[in-house]
């Protein structure tokens, strides 16, 4: 049975009751409430019992830190994971030597850049105290945006033995939010996946910066979210799916561990949730019956408060603390100026041979190149030697060759005939430095492309004339311009010549825009599609004398004011289930119009010319 399980941390609402106002990090730094004329509030007295001492040495490292002369430290195992599908473990920080507030953004930009392309927006930071204990840390809040969601990453940051140390991330993506519940350390985290349908994590994060697991919930409406194989010999034989049920979980549970072990189950539906059309005591009664059928104990409402309350006194988490709930919003944040290029990794580098362009290879980074040609087959033979470029296989595994996130530069090929591939980059553009006067990427070995783009995005080429260095009285089956995997790729203004077999090739690749741009003298081909779509504007393929010129399978591509002259063979090929070609205003010899025409007279009606 395929088993749903609900991840992921964040912010919900256990609380009885909330304690105190909007909290002011002023107030706290200065002793709480500073209005002597109200000696009866004893909300103020309890502030004024767990302030936190202004000119506490750990303050002073954090300001120090703040302004560029302190280091944070990072335990890398503690900020790590294991990727199962790789088998390596992948570490988030990895600097021994600790970071400068600038590094520690930029690093932390890089961490968000693993999984999203964006640029953080702002910083900030404000002080807390964990365990109420009026000793202060440091909270820095990152914000990221993208055009699906906006993201924050919060750090929590304690002087330990006069070192700072990172303590805590926590991460908020909009439906999924994960952070502090109140300053002193109450941890919520929380997955809406619908009004019937949550996960909730619980925890505090102590006086002494330590996490500490103090409840999982999950709810649901659904009936078949019985996660426990115990359950499969009846889940798919019930005529109705309608029942509740939160489940609990007050141990945490590791990667190797089964993910239901732990589990303990609760048919009563809370007083404040809603019923979802159900009956209370159906309800119950019908969840009691199924398990008593299969030997699994269904706990009441006030035996799983039980349990919360011991785990709760377990992980020294005070009631107090435990009632106390905020916004982040309510917290005194105060702004952190960074240089916005350097945290985000912007570049605009200008290079003038293949040394300096394969170099400035990287993510967000705008390349410049002075008029020239550069061959990045020398440049590979002599980094293949030293060992310092790596094939893009690994065939003992008869995958792609492990790669860290500042690895983009490998092989295809031979060592003595190598043919490069850019791999893992997002945000690049390389473009040259004048449209009159373009640069020349160029390749040797014929029987390889000129240049690979494997899982790159946000990809721009600019200008630039690219092909293999010429060889006559020769074949060529190397392409010029391969993308594999490959998302939002404009090609502006290029030159893709032969000697190249097909000047682009698209394998599971979107959003690809071809602009003004010349596909020429190739021997096979110019546009082999397969899982793709293109549009391009303003192209003109000519002189190719191939098999199948155009080929397409499962792809979309529109022409527009293109021009296609002086070719000979298959003007279009195509396989796979399904396709779409439009052509809308381009111009064509009539042998092309003819060849085009009768394939829609004999049934491609996916062609359209306009």
């Amino acid at each position: 049975m395929k088993k749903r399980l609900f991840m992921v941390l964040i912010c919900a609402a256990l609380a009885v009751s909330t304690v105190g106002c909007a909290f002011n990090i002023n107030d706290m730094i200065n002793g709480g409430n500073q209005n002597d004329d109200d000696d009866d509030d004893e909300d103020d007295d309890d502030d004024d019992d767990h302030s936190v001492s202004q000119n506490s040495d750990s303050m002073k490292l954090y300001e120090a830190f703040l302004n560029g002369s302190e280091r944070l430290y990072v335990d890398e195992d503690k900020f790590s994971y294991y990727d199962i599908d790789q088998e390596v473990t992948v570490s988030f920080f990895d600097n021994p030597n600790g970071y400068l507030i600038e590094e520690f953004l930029q690093q932390v930009s890089v961490n968000v850049n693993k999984y999203y392309y964006c640029n953080m927006e702002s910083a900030s930071y404000t002080y807390i105290d964990l365990g109420k204990d009026g000793e202060p840390e440091l909270l820095i809040n990152t914000a990221f945006y993208t055009e699906y969601s906006n993201i924050n990453r919060d750090y929590v940051i304690k002087c330990i033995d006069d070192k700072l140390v990172l303590c805590k991330e926590f991460d908020d993506e909009g439906y999924r939010t994960d952070g502090l519940a109140n300053e002193y350390g109450l941890i919520g985290g929380t997955q809406n996946y619908d009004d019937y349908n949550t996960y909730v994590v619980r925890g505090y994060l102590d006086a002494d910066g330590e996490y500490n697991f103090w409840y999982t919930r999950q709810n649901s409406y659904e009936g078949y979210i019985f996660l426990d194989y115990r359950f499969e010999k009846w889940a798919y034989d019930r005529d109705s799916y309608d029942l509740y049920l939160d489940i609990y979980e007050f141990e945490e549970t590791g990667i190797e561990d089964l993910y239901y072990k732990n589990y303990c189950y609760c048919a009563e539906i809370p007083a404040d949730a809603p019923t979802n059309g159900l009956d209370r005591a159906t309800n119950v009664a019908e969840a009691q019956a199924i398990f008593d059928e299969v030997g699994v104990k269904l706990y009441t409402r006030a035996e799983i408060d039980e349990m919360m309350a011991a785990k709760q006194s377990e992980i020294g988490l005070t009631d107090e603390i435990a009632s106390i709930e905020r916004s982040r919003s309510d917290y005194d944040w105060k702004n952190l100026s960074f240089d916005y290029e350097l945290v985000n990794g912007i570049t605009d580098v200008y290079v003038t041979n293949v040394d300096e362009l394969m170099a400035a290879i990287n993510n967000k980074a705008t390349i410049t190149l002075a008029p020239g040609t550069y061959n990045v087959t020398e440049w590979l033979v002599r980094k293949i030697r030293s060992g310092e470029v790596e094939h893009l296989y690994d065939y003992d595994s008869e995958f792609y060759t492990t790669a860290d996130t500042d690895e983009h530069i490998f092989y295809n090929g031979w060592d003595d005939e190598p043919a490069l591939v850019i791999r893992n980059v997002t945000g690049l553009t390389i473009k040259a430095e004048s449209p009159t006067n373009p640069a020349t990427i160029v390749s040797e070995p014929i029987y390889y492309d000129v240049i690979d783009f494997v899982n790159c995005g946000r990809l721009a080429l600019n200008n630039l004339i690219i092909g293999h260095v010429e060889q006559p009285e020769s074949t060529c089956s190397g392409d010029v311009v391969y993308l594999t995997y490959c998302n939002d790729v404009v090609i502006n203004g290029c030159d893709l010549y032969g000697c190249g077999a097909t000047g682009l090739v698209l394998y599971s690749s979107y959003g690809i825009e071809m602009r003004d741009t010349v596909i020429h003298d190739c021997t096979y081909g110019a546009v082999n599609m397969n899982y793709a779509d293109l549009k391009a504007y303003d192209c003109t393929f000519r002189d190719i004398d191939g098999w199948n010129l155009f080929w397409m399978s499962n792809s979309y591509v529109s022409y527009t004011d293109c021009t296609f002259s002086h070719l000979y063979g298959n003007y279009l090929d195509e396989g796979g289930d399904y396709n779409s070609a439009y052509y809308v205003n381009c111009t064509m010899d009539q042998d092309m119009t003819d060849y085009l025409t009768a394939m829609q007279a004999a049934g491609c009606d996916w062609i359209i010319i306009n």
